[in-house]
């Protein structure tokens, strides 16, 4: 048998279980039990708060994961928890390439010196490159001067490299 719901039930439904919820958490703070209404919150959608960060004041911190493919250097400037939403600014040094890799994410690069070298060409200050998930690519900065980019993920990055290149390939897109 198929049950049809009238809209002003199914409200009422909706109104009644909001308020069986509301006195079960009464009950529950009341009794000095984990609030419950704790958990409802975190199970809401959040929005990250208000954030604003001088850059000139950060360090730059080496990468700590892939230390024997690439070296770049980190100036973290927001990064969700939640979510795994991050912006950060990043800098290669000339010449640094890193090897063939795919993410299960899209992330984006905005340049904003040096020149961007990558698997579809080279990309100059004030352009904005995405990347998009499961994409295979390679990525650095040109031969003649470091790589600062303004970096965006879209989701937890983590890095799959796919092989090592060799060196007369990397030489071969420095000098492009």
């Amino acid at each position: 048998m198929i049950a049809i719901l009238h809209a002003p039930a199914l409200v009422g439904v909706g109104v009644g279980l909001g308020v069986a919820i509301s006195r079960l958490v009464s009950r529950t703070a009341a009794a000095g039990w984990l609030s419950l209404s704790k958990t409802l919150r975190w199970l809401q959608p959040r929005t990250p708060p208000f954030t604003a960060v001088n850059a000139y004041s950060l360090d730059w911190r080496r990468n700590q994961a892939h230390r024997d493919a690439v070296t770049y250097f980190m100036k973290p400037l927001f990064r969700d928890s939640r979510s795994g939403h991050g912006v950060q600014l990043v800098r290669y040094p000339a010449g640094q390439i890193n090897p063939s890799h795919s993410h299960p994410v899209g992330h984006g690069m905005y340049v904003l010196q040096g020149s961007l070298v990558t698997h579809h060409g080279t990309f100059g200050p004030d352009t904005f490159v995405w990347f998009p998930p499961g994409e295979v690519m390679w990525h650095g900065a040109g031969p003649g001067e470091d790589l600062v980019i303004l970096f965006m993920v879209n989701g937890n990055l983590s890095t799959d490299y796919v092989r090592r290149e060799s060196t007369s390939r990397r030489n071969q897109a420095q000098s492009e």
